[in-house]
């Protein structure tokens, strides 16, 4: 499915290095900050890195940073990968302490480009969002690998056992996600 034209006008306010047939690479005008591809195209691992972000990610109020909190390091890398693919840019995974509770792992994403597709393109608001969140209409009115792929994301983060993540990132696997 192409979203072109909803990717570009979220992008307006940053520098555009590169338009090419699939992708955008973009950088912040003002400040110090990385190159950052933005695909034109939606596909799997994108359905999947978004449904991935809704269900156990954020999008900062106060500033354009994404985070994802996980306690699987596997699922968490597998995202980082994604990432690295999708967007040329790979993301620090941090260990986070918390006394008396289950050792958990995030992904402090600072792109305002990632951010503004997320935000503009598929209606993930920032702040709070557990009760305003819905499936973004550009995967609800995609095929069948696309809804697939999102409903993939939404499994293994928010999927009740957590055991079973490995099942759903052998199943991304299998759909091409790898």
């Amino acid at each position: 499915m192409n979203i072109k034209k909803e990717v570009l006008k979220s992008q307006e306010s940053l520098k555009k290095i590169n338009i090419e047939r699939s992708s955008i690479i973009v950088k912040a005008k003002f400040g110090p900050s990385k190159e950052t591809k933005i695909p034109l195209d939606l596909e799997q691992k994108l359905s999947f890195f978004v449904a991935c972000i809704i269900g156990d990610g954020h999008l900062k109020k106060g500033k354009y940073q994404i985070s994802i909190e996980l306690s699987n390091l596997v699922l968490l890398n597998y995202i980082n990968k994604i990432c690295l693919g999708l967007f040329d840019r790979s993301f620090n995974v941090r260990q986070i302490k918390r006394n008396g509770r289950k050792q958990t792992y995030a992904i402090y994403i600072d792109s305002k480009a990632i951010y503004f597709l997320l935000n503009k393109v598929f209606e993930i608001p920032f702040g709070k969002k557990s009760d305003i969140v819905v499936v973004p209409k550009l995967i609800f009115n995609s095929n069948k690998k696309i809804k697939s792929a999102f409903l993939l994301g939404i499994m293994a983060t928010e999927g009740g056992r957590r055991k079973r993540v490995l099942d759903y990132l052998l199943l991304a696997e299998i759909c091409g996600l790898d």
